[in-house]
């Protein structure tokens, strides 16, 4: 490897400009990879003189001036940093001295490119200059910029809290005191509620789903859940809160035709509140239901646990080693209804 002197390599970069290799992997990862804030503000500029231009003028031409403004401004900033290695690094021979390092990067000022850009190709010169020269260089300093994430909850669904606090305590007094004068689309309206509010129900047609087979609901190891007996593919399983449970068992001797689940959704919230509820699509309340967990769990939580995650079906018996925390290869889960029967018969 070449020993080479550091003022005489800043001189040997100054003298080939755009002809150096170092410049051509600069330009080609920080611009063609449209990497750095400073191109999206050429790009702007080229937009303004575009639309000052003749009608007849292309669009292609319009992008190869944008593209061409864009070199020109880089490799002015380009040059302007080499001025600086030029003017500070005086005593510095083999290797950069921190000191005049610091000098050099005190004096940066964001013209065409922001400072973070400039610091970037700092960077990448010293690199150049240990790997194919040998020279040292101490480590330059790095602008991190925190981005906040954007609100999970937005000011549209803000104004949908009264709707939700509304929905809820309606539930909720009628976990407490349940309305035993609704008719059989309403009961079933009732029960779609709890369920696709307490369990975690990502389309429309699982829901019908567990609703049409509401006796499928297993019971192992102190926990229930839903899972049609009869499949044909993997089968889809949900774990029930107590709420849906209740919802489920007292939906199992209820004829349903839950083709028109939406409009006996609508009447038993007519029937069962004072507020007039118009319409209440699927999405609507899938977004109120979204709005509710979040105020309740927190962004995290909810991210966690109810957005769209990669998994995998599991086998009956791992699928109740996870539940159970036990070995359960020849151990099989039991109907809900099967095993209140049973607890029946032992108490009589």
């Amino acid at each position: 490897m070449e020993i080479i002197k550091v003022r005489h390599f800043i001189k040997n970069l100054n003298e080939s400009g755009k002809f150096h290799p170092l410049y051509r992997e600069v330009f080609d990862a920080y611009i063609k990879k449209d990497e750095f804030a400073f191109k999206e503000d050429t790009q702007r500029k080229a937009e303004e003189d575009t639309q000052r231009k003749a009608e007849d003028d292309t669009q292609r031409k319009a992008e190869d001036d944008t593209q061409s403004k864009a070199e020109q401004d880089f490799y002015q900033s380009y040059k302007n940093l080499l001025g600086h290695l030029k003017k500070r690094f005086i005593l510095s021979e083999t290797k950069i001295l921190p000191a005049e390092l610091e000098a050099l990067i005190a004096q940066l000022k964001p013209a065409v490119l922001s400072k973070q850009t400039q610091l970037l190709i700092l960077q990448s010169i010293l690199n150049y200059a240990k790997k194919h020269h040998g020279i040292d260089s101490p480590n330059i300093p790095s602008i991190v910029t925190l981005k906040r994430d954007k609100p999970i909850l937005s000011p549209v669904e803000l104004v949908k809290l009264l709707i939700v606090d509304m929905l809820y305590s309606l539930l909720d007094k009628e976990l407490i005191s349940p309305n035993r004068a609704l008719s059989n689309n309403e009961k079933l309206g009732r029960a779609a509620l709890l369920v696709y509010l307490t369990v975690n129900v990502s389309k429309t047609q699982e829901l019908l789903s567990i609703l049409e087979h509401p006796q499928d609901v297993f019971y192992v190891g102190g926990i229930c859940y839903w899972q049609k007996q009869q499949r044909a593919t993997e089968p889809t399983r949900y774990i029930l809160s107590d709420v849906a449970v209740m919802a489920l068992q007292q939906l199992a001797n209820v004829k349903q035709d839950t083709s028109k689940i939406q409009t006996c959704i609508l009447k038993y919230l007519n029937t069962a509140s004072e507020f007039d509820w118009p319409d209440l699509s699927m999405l609507k309340l899938r977004t109120l239901r979204k709005i509710h967990n979040i105020l309740q769990l927190g962004p995290v939580q909810y991210q966690m646990y109810f957005l769209p995650s990669m998994s995998q079906a599991l086998p009956d018996h791992a699928f109740m080693r996870i539940l159970t925390d036990k070995a359960c290869l020849y151990f099989e889960p039991h109907l809900l209804g099967q095993v209140i029967y049973a607890q029946t018969n032992l108490n009589n």
